[in-house]
């Protein structure tokens, strides 16, 4: 975002120095700050200016996934959440009117 003037023409185009990330907890000791060095996606240590442009490239891919049409929106995308229910999306997918059903096809 700040490469792009995201954040302000006046740091548009200034060089990457590093990349940091914050973990926010809540918890006593507040969580944590760490640099980032290593793309996740790669598993590479890259320099913080490549990091960034391939975080932005990702970012582009899935905001593309998202704009296009025949993409579902499951209302509940992580398997491991199956049985949960009360999620914020279940009442437009008829959750409970789906799973009331004793699974037979009739």
């Amino acid at each position: 975002m700040a490469l792009r003037g995201g954040l302000g023409t006046d740091i548009a185009g200034r060089p990457i120095s590093a990349l940091t990330y914050y973990q926010l907890s809540g918890t006593r000791d507040g969580g944590a700050i760490a640099e980032v060095a290593t793309d996740p996606a790669s598993g590479d240590d890259l320099p913080p200016a490549d990091l960034a442009e391939a975080a932005y490239q990702r970012l582009v891919r899935l905001i593309g996934a998202y704009r296009n049409p025949a993409t579902p929106y499951p209302s509940r995308p992580r398997i491991m959440f199956e049985g949960v229910t009360g999620g914020d999306y279940d009442h437009l997918a008829r959750v409970k009117e789906w799973s009331a059903g004793d699974g037979d096809d009739e």
